[in-house]
């Protein structure tokens, strides 16, 4: 649903957020949500929940 969401409004911080959110915590694909985060950043530079969900993606990949 929030991949969906992502393609049709690149843009949406809220649905990019928690398209990571999903990836990482529950699928355990790290470096891809990794990625979303990163695209999240680009939206909301001064974000703390992004910079901090970031690095625990960076802490669970051992970085």
């Amino acid at each position: 649903m929030f991949r969906r969401a992502t393609q049709l409004k690149p843009d949406d911080l809220y649905a990019r957020f928690k398209l990571a959110l999903t990836i990482g915590q529950l699928l355990f694909r790290f470096d891809e949500a990794l990625g979303e985060y990163r695209k999240a950043l680009e939206l909301a530079p001064h974000s703390f929940p992004l910079h901090n969900n970031i690095g625990f993606m960076l802490t669970c990949l051992s970085r």
